[in-house]
């Protein structure tokens, strides 16, 4: 729910945010059986 919140929030204040990397730049990271991404470079436009 936090992350809802966040998301919603963020898209309120900035609507177009664009990723600023090549997806495939993109490190994940797997802890357990938990997989995410270390970080997801943005810009707005």
């Amino acid at each position: 729910m936090e992350v809802a919140v966040f998301l919603r929030l963020l898209l309120d204040r900035f609507p177009v945010l664009e990723l600023d990397c090549a997806p495939e730049d993109l490190r994940w990271r797997a802890i357990g059986e938990i997989r995410g991404l270390r970080a997801v470079p943005v810009r707005t436009a």
